[in-house]
């Protein structure tokens, strides 16, 4: 089995990995279509020797509209870290999530969050309340060649970023099946921070430091099969209760603040003339004279007269008519114009 390095690059938004054969990925775009998508994570409670328990912050994603988060399971702790409460001896453990509002101000979403281990990896799937969040879709294969990633990560101490990473090859006999990334220092928070490929998509989950500058990654793919399927493609069609209600072009016009009837006349003319370049030409007028305005217009029958001198052609008459609309009013409606209502 194959194993993968990531290496860090600068700061520049659109990247290329010589590896990946030229292929561009954009560190901006990255950061725009998933900053929603991305938290930070605190667990507390009770731990098993009876202390009070904090564990330092950590990050996740939304990886559904309906509120399920991909994170390293150590950001929560496993259920054995924790003193059981309850008939059911649930894990004495409250997990706080919070996420950027539209503004990108950090605010708590909840409290208490589910948490469901999955198996084998240092991998957990939270739960929270809703279904309408921004989410990121997980990739189906682990990364091939050395293509380059883009990491978005919330640290402690800082507000959430997009960093710049490469994948290169390594030896998989000291670590697994996991990713390693060269060149992070991985401080508090990082934990559970997703990594993108180019499409945007999930192909990794930071695990833990490895070394000073390094830190292992679990592959997306191990937990695939752990999400539900929600039938909702990434940042694609939510039901419409799920966007803000707004007026926008994309609604289609309601009405208009201004409409003004307008025609227009040729006067006769020798043969030869065309009525539609002749209404064309008037249009032209009637948008130059209302600039913005959406002008629409109609060629009328043309009348025509016979000259029987015979050194004179037969003349036409043409005429138009027409309508200048100006400042549409937008049809208030929820549509994805408008963005997902703020959690």
């Amino acid at each position: 089995m194959r194993k993968l390095v990531l290496l860090l690059l600068g700061a520049s938004g659109l990247l290329y990995s010589a590896g990946a054969w030229g292929q561009a990925i954009d560190k901006d775009k990255i950061w725009n279509d998933n900053r929603g998508a991305v938290v930070q994570i605190h667990a507390f409670g009770t731990g098993a020797d009876g202390s009070r328990k904090p564990i330092d912050a950590g990050t996740g994603v939304f990886v559904s509209p309906d509120g399920y988060i991909l994170t390293a399971l150590h950001v929560v702790g496993k259920d054995d870290d924790w003193a059981k409460v309850g008939p059911d001896q649930t894990p004495d453990r409250h997990v706080e999530v919070t996420l950027l509002d539209h503004s990108g101000s950090p605010h708590v979403i909840s409290q208490n969050a589910y948490v469901k281990v999955i198996a084998g990896v240092d991998l957990a799937l939270l739960r929270v309340d809703g279904h309408c969040f921004q989410y990121s879709k997980l990739a189906t294969l682990r990364p091939s060649g050395f293509p380059t990633l883009v990491a978005i990560v919330w640290g402690t101490d800082t507000v959430p970023h997009p960093t710049s990473t490469d994948l290169t090859e390594t030896d998989v006999s000291k670590n697994g099946d996991k990713l390693t990334v060269d060149r992070i220092a991985a401080p508090g928070g990082y934990s559970g921070s997703p990594l993108f490929n180019s499409a945007g998509e999930v192909v990794g989950v930071l695990d833990n430091r490895f070394g000073d500058l390094a830190a292992l990654a679990v592959p997306s793919t191990e937990a695939v099969q752990s999400v539900p399927v929600t039938g909702q493609g990434s940042g694609g069609a939510y039901p419409a209760s799920c966007y803000a209600l707004c007026s926008h072009p994309d609604n289609g016009i309601d009405h208009w603040n201004h409409e003004e009837a307008w025609t227009a006349d040729s006067g006769w003319r020798d043969g030869g003339s065309d009525p539609t370049s002749y209404c064309a030409t008037e249009k032209l007028k009637q948008e130059s004279a209302h600039p913005g305005a959406v002008v629409t217009f109609e060629a009328l029958p043309e009348d025509h007269r016979v000259q029987w001198n015979p050194f004179k052609h037969d003349q036409y008459r043409y005429s138009c008519k027409g309508v200048d609309r100006w400042e549409p009013v937008y049809v208030a409606a929820r549509s994805p114009a408008c963005g997902l209502q703020s959690q």
